[in-house]
């Protein structure tokens, strides 16, 4: 119930006409008539989180859909929604075959990389200078990207200083390798 009451409020379902208690009730609600038997969760397999949902869109009026997109950039853990074999269901709109293109247009390229070098980089380049060039031009193209599709704002909401430096620190040490 703590869970659901953090995602509603992080995905800013909480509105006039949806309160606090009202989505403690959808909690209850989702679990049907078990509720005093079960583990008190909602699970993506038996179909309670999406009842949940659903249950949230008719409080608030709107589709089904433009709940489940907010809950989506929220993201339920992925460990809450793998399936057997390892398979996260979710609300994903990419094709699985579209992921396999793109891990293999990687593996090319990585296998590629060290010829690409050879061919167009000149011996006397600082090797350090260019790493870091690379860098730099990943994180505008990323920003760019993000604002291209307006979810800059979305994705630095939560952030905080120990968020930030959880996430520089690993970039440190791999620039630095």
């Amino acid at each position: 119930a703590e869970q659901w009451a953090l995602l509603v409020a992080e995905c800013g379902l909480l509105t006039t006409a949806v309160d606090a208690p009202a989505a403690d009730l959808m909690f209850v609600k989702a679990q049907g008539p078990k509720f005093r038997k079960a583990r008190k969760l909602l699970k993506w397999e038996d179909g309670t989180f999406l009842d949940a949902i659903a249950f949230m869109a008719t409080e608030l009026s709107v589709s089904f859909d433009e709940v489940a997109m907010k809950v989506a950039r929220y993201g339920p853990a992925p460990s809450e929604l793998a399936a057997e074999g390892g398979v996260v269901k979710g609300f994903s709109s990419v094709n699985p075959q579209v992921g396999v293109f793109f891990c293999v247009l990687l593996a090319l390229q990585y296998a590629a990389q060290p010829f690409l070098i050879k061919s167009f980089i000149p011996e006397n380049v600082n090797k350090v200078s260019l790493v870091f060039a690379c860098e730099c031009v990943k994180i505008v193209i990323a920003l760019v990207i993000m604002i291209g599709e307006g979810s800059l704002k979305a994705n630095f909401k939560n952030w905080t200083p120990k968020v930030g430096l959880l996430s520089v620190v690993p970039a440190v040490v791999y620039a630095g390798q």
